[in-house]
């Protein structure tokens, strides 16, 4: 008898330690092409004393016997990371070999019941925000509005990893994806295999000054350069960064470029701020990353221009300014999002570059097309609630506050294309005017 007890006892063990079985029926759809799509409902409240629930949107790529799941998280936060799904396949290639991907839509966000508030959302980030904003916002969403925290998304992930039948999962996290990912390991520590964190934010919050940032340059040079792989380039690429951010202070690094077409494109690193941008734009360029030790030691010892080279590919070509699936952005709204250097940016040339856009194409529009702008910004439009004229004169300002280096002589007209915002429209209007009598005559 105290054996079968034992036996039972150790079966009920063994049952409660056991991972339940998948409760998610995924079937093929359109987009992302070559995922299974689902729906999972997670409870709005899980506390469990306010009713309600939300359908969060759920893809996984099909693999047999996969060793675990692998789920990636978007930043924001407000991404979508359904729509990022190819882009995590990619990126994360290695670590699918064995893992199954899985990707969601974090609640308010893409297709998980998204949250619109069309005041708050136009502003190009958090410094512009004013408590009249916030109440505005707080207003349209309603008093769910304290169902949207990181700390509900990380149980999200919890119910969807019970829905999945697995005991424990893999989290990526990119930015504000990061934070997710270490909330819920610091929740559920049990039930996580590991952890890929990429554009790390600490798990105390957003820093102000980027400081982890600065922190990390010597390990992430050390690191690059461990293991011999820069023997016979430089014993110390930190050391080689110091000496040319020194030089920088008193004489620019200057000189041309030739461009793919190969046209000489003028290029000048003229502060530790460009040499620091090249830097940080190698986290998500392999090519400059693995260029960037030979290129200062060479800068350093008297041959610029391999780092030209390197600067002019970071900054990349004239932005046309499209959002996380490559579609080409026609509203100012989602452009203010790429120029927000803690969102899409990237990088502070990128923000430069996509303020500069905002300002033409606020200007080409209100000035030879002002008959489109009722269109433009109709309800229906994220545009609605934007003033071309004043969003046109701020991003022209922002533009015109990059103003060392190459940008100093764009930096004097950009600055009075901001304060001449609506005097240049008068002339563009006129232009329109000859344009209308030119095509009548």
């Amino acid at each position: 008898m105290r054996a079968a007890l034992a036996l039972a006892a150790v079966l009920v063990v063994a049952l409660a330690a056991a991972p339940a079985s998948a409760q998610v029926s995924f079937s093929g759809c359109g987009t992302p092409k070559g995922f299974e799509c689902a729906t999972v409902p997670v409870p709005l409240d899980h506390s469990g004393q306010t009713p309600g629930a939300i359908g969060l949107k759920v893809a996984r790529l099909p693999q047999s016997r996969p060793s675990g799941i692998l789920i990636a998280l978007s930043g924001g936060p407000g991404q979508s990371s359904v729509s990022a799904a190819s882009t995590f396949q990619q990126t994360l290639q290695p670590a699918l070999r064995s893992y199954q991907l899985v990707v969601f839509d974090q609640r308010g966000t893409g297709d998980s019941g998204v949250l619109d508030c069309p005041a708050l959302q136009p502003l190009p980030d958090t410094v512009n925000y004013t408590a009249q904003d916030t109440a505005e916002c707080g207003d349209v969403v309603g008093p769910d509005r304290r169902f949207y925290r990181t700390i509900d998304s990380a149980d999200d992930i919890e119910t969807l990893r019970r829905a999945l039948g697995v005991d424990k999962i893999a989290l990526a996290g990119t930015s504000y994806g990061t934070f997710v990912a270490e909330q819920y390991a610091a929740r559920y520590p049990n039930h996580v295999d590991r952890l890929i964190l990429d554009s790390v934010v600490p798990p105390s919050g957003v820093e102000q000054f980027t400081l982890s940032t600065f922190a990390a340059v010597n390990r992430v040079l050390t690191g690059l350069c461990g293991e011999g792989r820069c023997r016979g380039i430089t014993p110390d690429p930190s050391a080689d960064t110091a000496t040319l951010n020194t030089r920088l202070n008193t004489a620019p690094l200057s000189g041309p470029v030739f461009g793919p077409k190969g046209k000489r494109l003028p290029t000048n690193i003229g502060s530790g701020e460009d040499l620091f941008g090249t830097l940080v734009s190698g986290d998500l360029n392999p090519v400059l990353r693995s260029a960037y030790p030979g290129s200062v030691r060479s800068a350093d010892q008297g041959d610029r221009a391999p780092m030209l080279r390197l600067f002019r590919l970071g900054l990349g070509s004239p932005p046309k300014v499209k959002d996380l699936s490559a579609r080409p952005l026609y509203e100012v709204a989602d452009m203010l999002v790429q120029a927000d250097i803690r969102l899409e940016a990237g990088s502070f040339n990128r923000e430069r570059e996509v303020h500069k856009h905002i300002g033409d194409f606020t200007l080409f529009w209100a000035g030879i097309y002002p008959e489109s702008l009722p269109r433009l910004q109709s309800r229906m439009r994220k545009d609605h609630l934007i003033d071309y004229v004043e969003q046109g004169k701020n991003s022209y300002a922002i533009a015109s506050s990059f103003d060392h280096g190459q940008y100093r002589d764009q930096a004097a007209v950009l600055k009075k294309l901001s304060e001449e915002f609506e005097l240049c429209l008068y002339g563009l209007n006129l232009v329109r005017g000859d344009m209308d009598k030119m095509a009548k005559a």
